[in-house]
């Protein structure tokens, strides 16, 4: 299988994965990733009808702009952490220690770009003000099958 379809495979599970929450989907992508590495490393972040591995960053995004998320769990660090103890996990280059599944971040910006970097909170946070629109809509759709 050529890495372009392998792409288009991994763009497609991630997808699948948002949307029905199997497990054998996030299996698929944490296996198959490994094929992307080295692109997603070097910033690569175009998106395309041949290069769709960029939109995983955004699927899946290892560094959002959440305390929850970036600050070692309490069985890890079972101390309080106050709140300008928790700046250099913040700052910190390494992906969140805690993963958020289903939180929708800001997302890429209007060149179609975005940067997994916590400090850049208009795409990296999961405000409520971008989640309360598809939440609003899930709930429609819930009650109005």
């Amino acid at each position: 299988m050529i890495k372009i379809e392998q792409d288009e495979l991994l763009w497609a599970a991630s997808w699948l994965l948002k949307a029905t929450r199997k497990p054998m989907y996030w299996n698929y992508v944490k296996k198959n990733i490994i094929n992307f590495i080295s692109d997603i490393e070097s910033g690569l972040s175009e998106f395309g009808w041949d290069a769709k591995h960029a939109g995983i960053n955004v699927l899946i995004s290892k560094k959002i702009d959440h305390r929850g998320a970036s600050l070692p769990s309490i069985d890890q660090h079972p101390e309080k952490i106050g709140c300008k103890e928790g700046t250099p996990y913040f700052l910190s280059e390494n992906p969140n220690t805690n993963l958020h599944i289903g939180a929708v971040v800001g997302g890429p910006d209007i060149k179609d770009y975005f940067a997994d970097y916590r400090p850049n909170s208009g795409q990296s946070e999961p405000a409520i003000y971008v989640n309360a629109p598809l939440v609003g809509l899930l709930a429609y759709f819930k009650a109005h099958p």
